[in-house]
């Protein structure tokens, strides 16, 4: 664990490299995952945590721009906490931060209610350092990372479950007509450059519409507003 070198490291991000930190209850693990994105130029390995104490220091000092969380096995301490409570208490402390969800079993229920709780992204465990990468990237950016064909079926499990309600249940956000057209086709799990493509639009243009969506949602990231959308009833492919 590396938590006072993080600590001591506050301004890393001022050198462009997005920060990274793990919470995994294994040193060997940690360890491992930090020397691979350490050679990475434009990535900064910040810390990792393997206790619930560890964890809680690690968010408060807010050295991280992307986390990711084993959502399989509790980190130990007085009280267990498990991956889904991670995620929403660092989205709770750092709202700007984003969470990458590693799991060796790929189980909807438990990725939806992740996703409600503000991840970003999901990954195997089997994942490679290429993807692990990628999607760090993707999710400083606002993106969303989802591997292979999951996302219209998280989606669906979000729809489904009813664990949170909408922020506004009675009033759904209001969007622009291209605005929807933006957020249905995050829906279908497709990015920035494929989207701006498709409706004949700058990149620039679609990053500012995503933004709208954003803001109009009350979410920070892409995979989070559209969870509220599907909360929301705003993806038609989504709603029975």
């Amino acid at each position: 664990m590396s938590i006072s070198a993080a600590v001591n490291d506050r301004e890393a991000s001022a050198n462009g490299r997005v920060r990274i930190a793990l919470f995994n209850e294994f040193p060997v693990f940690c360890e491992a995952l930090g020397i691979a994105i350490s050679q990475e130029d434009d990535l900064e390995w910040v810390g990792s945590a393997t206790t619930a104490d560890e964890a809680s220091e690690l968010i408060r000092a807010g050295v991280a721009d992307v986390v990711l969380i084993d959502i399989d096995v509790p980190l130990p301490g007085d009280t267990d906490v498990d991956g889904i409570e991670l995620a929403r208490l660092v989205k709770s402390a750092r709202p700007d931060t984003r969470v990458l969800i590693l799991s060796g079993q790929m189980d909807l229920d438990a990725m939806a209610r992740a996703a409600t709780e503000g991840a970003c992204g999901f990954l195997s465990k089997t994942s490679s350092i290429k993807d692990i990468c990628t999607a760090a990237r993707t999710a400083k950016d606002g993106g969303i990372y989802v591997e292979g064909e999951l996302i219209v079926p998280l989606l669906e499990s979000v729809r489904q479950s009813s664990r949170r309600p909408s922020r506004d249940a009675t009033t759904p956000a209001q969007l622009t007509a291209r605005e929807l057209d933006v957020l249905m086709l995050l829906g279908e799990g497709l990015d920035v450059n494929v989207i701006s493509k498709r409706l004949g639009i700058t990149t620039n243009t679609c990053r500012g519409h995503v933004k709208n969506v954003l803001t109009k949602l009350g979410c920070h990231s892409q995979l989070e507003a559209v969870v509220e959308a599907a909360h929301q009833g705003l993806l038609p492919h989504l709603t029975p």
